[in-house]
């Protein structure tokens, strides 16, 4: 899950230049992440695993 949330940010974070930044809703899809858990991950960092 760590992982999952952690490259979920990294797509959102790292586009490269001249590239569409991707909304929340299409990464949350493709990494199956629920929206809270990623704009919080977002707005907070990232949590320590556990």
């Amino acid at each position: 899950r760590q992982n999952k949330i952690s490259a979920a940010i990294n797509k959102l974070n790292n586009q490269p230049a001249g590239h569409k930044h991707p909304s929340v809703n299409s990464v949350m899809k493709n990494f199956r992440i629920p929206e809270t858990t990623l704009r919080r991950a977002a707005k907070n960092g990232i949590p320590p695993k556990r």
